[in-house]
């Protein structure tokens, strides 16, 4: 009964499966054919273990649809908005400071909203993993909305100059995830 009880009060404070998975992987082996496009963007060889990478021209758009769903409030894991679990991670060679951005997705805006990536800045010489936390959700997020939770609608990635994207991730966490 003992090692009942000691699972029970652990798996009170723990995360559920779908806590821990990133709820969004493309390493662009496959191509791009789930992707919007707009502008220049295709799929090269690169030189490392992916091997494919999207390359985005300048002016380039490419996005993606999510159906993400998240609790808010006083019992869901974006209490004041924000919770340190939802990060975005990617290969590139884009160079320079990258935008990221929760942006609405209807109007007028409510508790859907889309993932804003932006790519500025010509390539550097390598590849370079990069990881972006998500920032706080934005005001309009739970206006006037009785349902408690936000949806993540869509992931658009936006290029100013020539560079590539490889191996993109995307985790957004349903837990209050700590240090």
């Amino acid at each position: 009964m003992l090692p009942g009880l000691a699972l029970a009060a652990i798996a009170a404070g723990c995360l559920t499966p779908e806590d821990d998975v990133v709820q969004f992987v493309d390493d662009f082996e496959a191509g791009l054919a789930t992707w919007a496009l707009e502008g220049d963007v295709s799929i090269v060889t690169t030189y490392h273990p992916g091997e494919h990478a999207a390359r985005l021209g300048p002016g380039a758009r490419m996005s993606h649809a999510l159906d993400v769903r998240r609790a808010i409030g006083e019992d869901g894991g974006w209490r004041d908005g924000f919770s340190d679990g939802n990060w975005l991670e990617y290969t590139t060679d884009c160079g320079g400071r990258p935008t990221l951005a929760l942006e609405p997705a209807t109007s007028p805006p409510g508790p859907q909203v889309r993932i804003r990536l932006g790519l500025d800045a010509p390539p550097a010489p390598d590849l370079l993993r990069r990881k972006h936390m998500l920032p706080a959700l934005p005001a309009f997020v739970g206006d006037g909305d009785a349902s408690g939770e936000v949806r993540f609608t869509a992931l658009v990635i936006e290029a100013g100059a020539r560079c590539h994207l490889d191996t993109l991730q995307l985790m957004v966490s349903g837990g209050s995830i700590g240090y």
